[in-house]
This record gives C-alpha cells, sequence and structure tokens, in this order.
C-alpha cells in the first residue's frame, strides 16, 4: 500500500505540472488574443457609432428634404441612410466574430483553472495520505531512508501491517516494532517486534497474543 501510494503521489504530482503547464499556456494565449483584438473591437464600435450617426443624419435631411418637397435630395439621402445601414451590418457582424474569439480564448482558460484547481487538490490529498503513512518513520542508518518499511520486514512484520505502524528506537539501537493494536497501531492487543542493537530480531508478539494472566482478556496494555 505504502508503495502505491507514493506511486500514486508521483503520477498526481506530473499531472498537477502537465495542468498547471496548460493552464498557463491557455493564459498566454487569451493575452495574446486579447492584445491583438480589443483595439480593433474598440475601433469596430467607433467606427460603428459614427455609421450610426451618419446615418440618423441622413434620415434626418431625407425628411427635411421629403417635406420641402426636394424629392432628388430626399433619395439621395435616403439612399445614403441605407448604405450607412449595411456598413453597420458589416461592422456589427466583423465585432461579434471577433468578440466571440475572446470569449472562447477565456472559456478555455477558465476551464484550464477549474482543471488546475481539482488536480491541485487531488494531488494535495494524496500527499497528506502519504505523509500521515510516513509521519511515524524514523530515519535510521542501517536501514535506509524509509527505514519504517524496511525495519518492518527485517523484523518479520507481516506485510498486511506495513501501512500502519509505530517504530521507536531506543539510545542502546534496539528498535521496537508496534502494529496491530486497536485504533492505532500501539493500541490494545498490538503485536510487538524488536530488533537489538546487532540486527537481531529479539522478540516476536503477533497481535493478540496474551502474554500475560495480570492483564485483562491477556491482552497487552497500548503502549505510548
Amino acid at each position: 500500500m505504502f508503495k502505491k501510494l507514493k506511486e500514486d503521489l508521483n503520477k498526481s504530482f506530473s499531472h498537477k505540472q502537465q495542468s498547471w503547464e496548460q493552464q498557463d499556456e491557455a493564459w498566454n494565449y487569451l493575452k495574446s488574443v486579447q492584445s491583438r483584438l480589443n483595439p480593433q473591437i474598440s475601433r469596430l464600435k467607433l467606427d460603428h457609432d459614427q455609421i450610426f450617426a451618419n446615418m440618423r443624419d441622413a434620415g434626418k435631411k431625407a425628411t427635411e428634404a421629403y417635406r420641402s418637397g426636394d424629392h432628388i435630395n430626399a433619395k439621395k439621402y435616403s439612399n445614403q441612410g441605407k448604405s450607412y445601414k449595411i456598413q453597420m451590418a458589416t461592422l456589427v457582424q466583423e465585432r461579434h466574430r471577433l468578440i466571440a474569439i475572446v470569449k472562447e480564448a477565456t472559456d478555455d482558460h477558465k476551464r484550464a483553472c477549474n482543471k488546475y484547481r481539482i488536480v491541485k487538490a487531488e494531488h494535495e490529498k494524496l500527499r497528506q495520505m502519504f505523509k500521515s503513512a510516513t509521519k511515524n518513520a524514523k530515519p535510521d542508518k542501517r536501514y535506509g531512508r524509509n527505514s519504517k518499511i524496511a525495519i518492518a520486514r527485517r523484523a518479520g512484520v507481516p506485510e498486511k501491517y506495513h501501512d500502519d505502524l509505530y517504530v521507536k528506537s531506543k539510545p542502546d539501537g534496539s528498535i521496537n516494532i508496534f502494529f496491530g493494536g486497536i485504533g492505532k497501531p500501539n493500541g490494545l492487543g498490538h503485536g510487538h517486534h524488536r530488533i537489538d542493537a546487532n540486527g537481531k530480531v529479539t522478540c516476536k508478539y503477533p497481535p493478540f497474543t496474551p502474554r500475560s494472566n495480570n492483564r485483562p482478556n491477556g491482552l497487552v496494555a497500548a503502549r505510548a
């Protein structure tokens, strides 16, 4: 279980890094799109407003000319107004197209950010699980950096208990390994193996093995 948890943590870290890179790439693309298109969108809005004003002015002139009986100018201004209307429609269509591109880039960045938050939370959860699984490890040069599992193997502790151990070293160089207790590795009824300073296994008690008739149910009490 410990080995699998370590593998899962490494995979999760790689996934988090990949997700971060995707988020960063989406952010850079969004800034590039905004830098390139936002000025065009603003200019199209200004052009639209100006042409709308021209169309409204042409409409007023056409109405005035018609009322005064000047049908030639009335038709001329009316045609100008229709031309402005077509230009406005073209500007609106182009502006909407550019806005849609910016929105798509914005949505892509939001999705990348949400994905990164989820992946980061999953990685943190695994990290805490791994930290909890290794918090009782006592580094011992005789058994390598991940001494908790190595010591348990050396002492002959069954593998099914390797994900929940309490390892305690003594000044004389001996090491005690507790496992299988109620509620915690060194709880009521725990198993107990011991290795002396020379690496010899000197004690092997499986969990719930009676060791004294003076203890409740014959079980060894919890150890601090």
